[in-house]
């Protein structure tokens, strides 16, 4: 049986505290519409963001409920020692299942990932859930690697938390070893995975809409595939909205909507504010504004596109600002100053993250890239390059290391500038 559950949030109250009540409330709500269990401490509960104390009390709050449900502590840490730590809070607390992503940030070797899940696994007496999630930890999970493979038929990982688009991956790891639970780890790709076999899903969006991605399973194991697609579609047009705004702050933007007071994200994170800047644009003229309210629940055009609306007030409006004229109205959600800025059509995405292709000694060289803030036109990039380094608009057909020469500005290469 296919099971979803619910990657909760992590409710403050007007402190920065951990709200206990709306942690139950939530919990409560996502009971009743069905949820098999919970996934507590992951990256929707802002883990990292959380003091030692405030992880082991969500344990805590979550033991409340083992006796009604499945629940999933996620106890990873960059050290074996501090994620055995939680997981022996976790195993006391009652909690049936340890989850954990590998250790990042120092690049560990394969060898070394595999002893920290069998130190793990051997400290609590249970197997361990592997979070794979390569766009945070930056490492894959590749089930031909020796040590890695002799860790995926050890017993010592008992399921997979799949948040990683390569299904092909998935697959091999289930040819691995058939025991092993694989769970999808992107919601807004249910039916892919589904086809591939996943054992269910962990999912973020469940916080708040685990009646529609439950409809969705329900479709396509019952053979409605094309209906199954179709809702999926619909619900990936409010996921949208939502990834759009930052995942973390929507997601507790909704929920505080919805009657639950789910506070603010940790910083440095940015919630979801009103009186925001914004700048419109009526008849060629342009006025500045502010936001005075934010829509609590994305909806959709005729095209299906989805749409999150807003009020905004004009500051100095004039006799041209009248009912029922058209205008354009953009909101500014950051800003920065003095800060490098590149074309967005320069900037590539791959596995490892951001990166661009730059002239270096007449030479194309590719350099990985971190991103800040981000325009339609523009992107901040706030390490990885310098002002004045040569990148290069569009490669065509040349590839990394081939000799090349800068064309005109408008050509073949965009400069990295200062603005």
């Amino acid at each position: 049986m296919k099971k979803l559950y619910v990657a909760s949030i992590t409710p403050f109250d007007g402190n920065n505290q951990i709200n206990d009540s709306a942690m139950r409330q939530l919990w409560d709500r996502n009971l009743a519409e069905g949820a098999d269990g919970f996934f507590i401490g992951g990256s929707s509960g802002e883990c990292f963001l959380l003091s030692r104390e405030e992880r082991v009390h969500t344990f805590e709050l979550a033991g409340e409920y083992t006796d009604r449900t499945e629940m999933f502590a996620h106890v990873g840490a960059i050290s074996t020692e501090e994620a055995i730590f939680y997981a022996r809070k976790a195993k006391e607390m009652g909690i049936q299942n340890i989850a954990a992503t590998p250790p990042f940030y120092f690049g560990f070797s394969d060898k070394e990932i595999a002893g920290y899940y069998y130190d793990i696994a051997e400290a609590v007496d249970m197997p361990v859930l592997y979070y794979n999630i390569p766009s945070s930890t930056h490492r894959e999970l590749n089930p031909s690697q020796p040590d890695l493979a002799a860790l995926l038929k050890s017993g010592a990982v008992g399921a997979i938390k799949h948040t990683n688009l390569n299904l092909y991956q998935m697959e091999r790891i289930h040819d691995v070893n058939p025991d092993i639970r694989c769970y999808g780890g992107f919601e807004n790709c249910m039916v892919a995975f589904l086809a591939f076999g996943c054992d269910g899903f962990i999912g973020s969006n469940f916080n708040f809409m685990l009646p529609q991605y439950k409809k969705v399973m329900e479709l396509y194991l019952s053979h409605h595939d094309d209906e199954a697609r179709i809702l999926q579609s619909k619900s990936n047009c409010i996921l949208d909205a939502v990834l759009k705004n930052g995942l973390c702050a929507s997601l507790k933007y909704i929920a505080s909507c919805q009657g639950i007071q789910a506070g603010e994200v940790r910083k440095p994170m940015c919630p979801l504010t009103e009186n925001q800047k914004a700048e419109i644009t009526l008849a060629g003229k342009k006025y500045k504004g502010t936001v005075t309210s934010v829509s609590h629940i994305a909806t959709q055009n005729e095209k299906g596109a989805s749409l999150i609306s807003a009020r905004v007030r004009i500051d100095d409006p004039d006799e041209n600002v009248f009912l029922g004229v058209d205008a354009k109205v953009t909101i500014q959600a950051d800003k920065a100053e003095d800060v490098l800025v590149l074309p967005a059509e320069v900037v590539n995405i791959g596995k490892q993250g951001s990166f661009c292709y730059v002239l270096e000694d007449g030479v194309i060289a590719r350099k990985n890239i971190e991103t800040g803030l981000s325009s339609d036109d523009y992107i901040e990039v706030t390490e990885g390059i310098a002002e004045g380094d040569t990148v290069i608009r569009d490669i065509g057909t040349l590839q990394e290391g081939m000799p090349a020469e800068a064309m005109a500005s408008g050509d073949a290469a965009a400069t990295g500038e200062g603005a």
